[in-house]
This record gives C-alpha cells, sequence and structure tokens, in this order.
C-alpha cells in the first residue's frame, strides 16, 4: 500500500483568523479530521509495522491483530515505517491490555517522538482501568497526569478493563493536544517545542496487548485554520494582550507582503557576444 504525501504551498495575500476561547477544563483542539492519512487494520501484511521473537519481545501479526507481548522490565515500542507527522492531526486505536504484573504494565500509544530519541508523549492505559500520559525529557519521563504515587495513572470511568477493547485518540493543533477516551474527552494539555513526529504503539513492562486498527487523519486542507487563545474566558486583560499580539504579527505579514510588491524586478541585460555588458 502507499502512501503519497502532498505539500501545500502557503501564499500570504489575505490572513484569517479564527479566534476560540478555550475552555480552562475543556477541549483546546477545534479542527476536524477528516482525511485518512494513514490506517492499518493488520487483515493483511502492509509492511509497515516489525515482527520478532526473541528472549524479550513477541512482535506478531496474526487474524486481524498486532500481538504484542514485553517479557522483561521496560517498555518496548514499535513504529512503522512512515515518519515525521506534522500537526495537525488525529491519532486513533483500538486496543486492550491483556494481562500485565508490573505497576508499570500497559498499552498505549507514542506520538510526537523526536529522532534524537529524547522527546515524545506517550498515551498508555493497564488493566486497572487507569490511563496516564508522559512525556519523554531526554532519557527520563515527566507525567502529565497523575503523581509519583501512582506513576501517573488515573482512574477513568470510561475505560475498559483487561481484555476488552478500548478506542484512545489523540488529536493535535498548535501544540494543544485534547485527548480521548472511548469517544469520551478526558484532558488537554499544551507543549510547545514539537511541531512534529513520529507515532507508535508501546507495550509496558511484562505486558501482552494487542491491537485492532490505527488511524491517521488531517484536516481539510481548505480549512480555516483555528488559533485556540490560551486564556480564560473570563480574563480579558490576558484576551486583549493577546489578540493585540496576534494582529501585530498579522500586520506585519501584510506589510511585508506589500513591500514584496512594490519591490521592482532586476533586470539584466541581455548578454552580447558572450560579454556581459
Amino acid at each position: 500500500m502507499r502512501y503519497r504525501l502532498f505539500y501545500m504551498a502557503m501564499t500570504v495575500t489575505a490572513l484569517t483568523y479564527r479566534f476560540t476561547i478555550a475552555d480552562v477544563n475543556g477541549q483546546k483542539v477545534r479542527l476536524d479530521f477528516p482525511k485518512t492519512f494513514f490506517r492499518d487494520d493488520f487483515v493483511s501484511d502492509s509492511g509497515h509495522w516489525k515482527e520478532l521473537s526473541n528472549a524479550s519481545n513477541l512482535l506478531l501479526l496474526q487474524k486481524g491483530e498486532y500481538i504484542l507481548q514485553r517479557k522483561s522490565s521496560g517498555s518496548y515500542s514499535s513504529f512503522p515505517s512512515l515518519k515525521n507527522i506534522q500537526a495537525p492531526f488525529s491519532l486513533t486505536a483500538s486496543l486492550r491490555i491483556d494481562d500485565g504484573t508490573d505497576p508499570e504494565s500497559g498499552i498505549g500509544l507514542i506520538f510526537m517522538a523526536q529522532p534524537s530519541g529524547n522527546g515524545g508523549f506517550t498515551l498508555e492505559l493497564n488493566a486497572r482501568k487507569e490511563y496516564r500520559i508522559r512525556q519523554l525529557v531526554g532519557v527520563s519521563y515527566r507525567l502529565l497526569t497523575g503523581d509519583n504515587r501512582n506513576l501517573g495513572w488515573t482512574k477513568c470511568e470510561w475505560l475498559n478493563g483487561k481484555s476488552t477493547w478500548n478506542t484512545i485518540q489523540v488529536r493535535t493543533a498548535d501544540r494543544n493536544y485534547d485527548v480521548y477516551i472511548n469517544g469520551q474527552f478526558v484532558t488537554s494539555f499544551s507543549e510547545p517545542q514539537y511541531f512534529g513526529g513520529d507515532f507508535g504503539i508501546a507495550i509496558g513492562p511484562n505486558s501482552s496487548g494487542r491491537v485492532d486498527w490505527i488511524d491517521v487523519r488531517t484536516p481539510d486542507q481548505n480549512e480555516e485554520p483555528i488559533i485556540v487563545l490560551p486564556v480564560a474566558a473570563d480574563d480579558p486583560i490576558r484576551l486583549q494582550e493577546e489578540l493585540a499580539r496576534l494582529k501585530k504579527e498579522n500586520q506585519a505579514l501584510r506589510d511585508s507582503l506589500q513591500r514584496c510588491r512594490q519591490a521592482k524586478p532586476v533586470i539584466k541585460k541581455p548578454l552580447n557576444n558572450g560579454h556581459q555588458e
């Protein structure tokens, strides 16, 4: 199966921003993602995912599922051959945890993984109906949910338990991230560092699980961009400051465009007898 990357040339002829005030505890990403960029239901071997069997890991495509088993400490990651997905996008997967004897046991998605190997996020779930989000910073993880006492795990009423399918989704735009579990919004966070990265599947220590399908979608290329202002609706001073900053940036781009239009082209005289006059 072939996947094509489409590059869009953006012209700054007119800049139109649609502003959305993000609820303090609500969604920050207001885009729709109707276009399928990548999908694998594991019915046949697409060639994107590795299979292996050794003393520490089992990765196997079987009967329309991608089976992952980690037999030792530490987590293990599997990435498809498709690399460096740029935001905005949505990443969705149907997966389940079948077994896990370690407090860190779980299965989940990796997104925004940096080529250097020292950045990115994981969204994981375990057999106790808990989820967690972590950010890889250097060689260690920073918890974005929970706390150190519970290793970041957070109870979720919408999660199904052991050996039952769950659908988890991450939606990202403008370096904001919304997280959904089984169709229900659970949390949002922001991180300014990443514009794109790799996605994949993570299996925790002494864990076994499987993935039914995985899907990456992008917005309609003609959709008007949305800028989510990271301020509450009841903070008018900060809101006015943010609007003023964006208007200033908009005007600077317009001025730059106007200068380009007014600039006279440099016309060189034609060559004469092999020499330029």
